[in-house]
């Protein structure tokens, strides 16, 4: 598990999301990432949503580690029954998949209002409700597992908001810290000075 060897010894991580192509394949993919190779630590497969249209994630990740990439598996807790999670997470453990990146809905994880909170506290809850059963070796309703998953897992968070990051932000991030998050992906970092606020109030 490099990507997280990376995180624990404090390295400068650079990821790449992509996603994978309906038209081109797999192959196609490959050949189009090639260049990158080397240049990067971790390639994030997003989910793809199109109605009426199912993407094998877990398949391109697999596909991606085959190749010698490092693959982070996207997948967004919205929406999703426990069931599903835990279908989607035995699914990418079964394909070799080590690192997870988990969204409440798209990037933001934090608001002002009741029902974002709400909404925070739900998902997070039902992911680790499914992570913890499944790092014991058991599913949720108990049968074991014949291998035990290692997930390196990592979330969302919106660093756009410069030093006037919400309270309720820095509370979910201590939450999820405290569930056993290994890392925190922020949204893309267009202004330095603003991240670094960010950072420090972090």
């Amino acid at each position: 598990m490099q990507f997280k060897k990376s995180l624990q010894n404090r390295k400068f991580v650079v990821t790449l999301e992509i996603q994978p192509s309906m038209e081109a394949g797999i192959e196609g993919l490959i050949r189009k990432i090639d260049p990158i190779r080397g240049r990067i630590d971790a390639l994030a497969v997003s989910e793809l949503k199109i109605e009426g249209v199912a993407v094998d994630t877990a398949g391109a990740c697999r596909a991606l580690k085959e190749q010698q990439f490092e693959p982070i598996l996207e997948t967004t807790c919205r929406e999703k029954s426990r069931i599903d999670i835990q279908e989607h997470l035995i699914k990418a453990s079964e394909a070799g998949i080590e690192n997870i990146l988990t969204f409440t809905d798209d990037y933001r994880i934090s608001g002002d209002s009741l029902q974002e909170m709400m909404f925070f506290h739900v998902d997070s809850a039902k992911l680790f409700s499914v992570v913890d059963n499944l790092r014991e070796g058991h599913d949720i309703t108990g049968r074991e597992l014949q291998v035990r998953p290692t997930f390196c897992i990592g979330t969302g968070i919106d660093s756009s908001w410069g030093k006037e990051v919400p309270d309720l932000e820095l509370e979910e991030m201590e939450e999820l810290a405290r569930r056993g998050i290994h890392y925190f992906l922020s949204t893309p970092v267009f202004d330095l000075d603003s991240f670094d606020q960010f950072m420090n109030r972090v």
